[in-house]
């Protein structure tokens, strides 16, 4: 018998999220990178994180399910990881304080193979956040959506960066662009 390339990407594939229900990812360990790029002017910004969000819950999904731990601090370092350009970071005394009030993951298909079996996922994180200038607060709300893929901590970085990203742009870079 002789055993294609085409087989075997499918057995690592179909392997790789088989394993996502078979073990706890440790998303402090992730180290997001969101890409944010736009002039903060020396201005000072905190991150609050609301008693809500958990540090540890599951996730359940048709694709697969396991639990997730560390996300608090998987949230505070890609804050600080994407914000440390833009702003001087101050948890003392902020000009301004990001408050993420909510997070919920959701793991959906992205690729499926003729079987209709998963071969590929991509995590979307909603999230609602509220940013604080002084007594003034803009709520809004969005979600940050991975790049498809077959690694459960790829996908979940990939989600971290996009949502960090999608902050910047709802709560700073349209609110400077608007204010011109």
């Amino acid at each position: 018998m002789k055993i294609q390339l085409r087989d075997l990407t499918r057995v690592a594939l179909c392997a790789g999220l088989v394993f996502v229900s078979a073990c706890t990812l440790h998303a402090a360990e992730l180290r997001a990178s969101p890409n944010i790029n736009f002039d903060g002017k020396g201005r000072h910004l905190a991150l609050d994180l609301d008693s809500s969000v958990p540090d540890k819950f599951t996730v359940h999904s048709s694709v697969a399910s396991g639990p997730v731990d560390g996300w608090r601090t998987a949230l505070t370092d890609a804050f600080h990881k994407g914000f440390k350009s833009v702003f001087v970071l101050d948890d003392g005394h902020p000009d301004m304080t990001l408050q993420i009030l909510e997070t919920d993951v959701v793991l959906t298909p992205a690729a499926v193979n003729a079987n209709g079996s998963a071969v590929a996922a991509q995590a979307t994180i909603r999230y609602k956040a509220t940013l604080k200038e002084g007594e003034k607060g803009y709520r809004f709300a969005g979600e940050g959506v991975s790049d498809p893929g077959t690694v459960f901590g790829d996908i979940f970085r990939s989600a971290l960066e996009r949502l960090f990203e999608d902050i910047a742009q709802k709560a700073f870079a349209a609110r400077q662009a608007s204010a011109k």
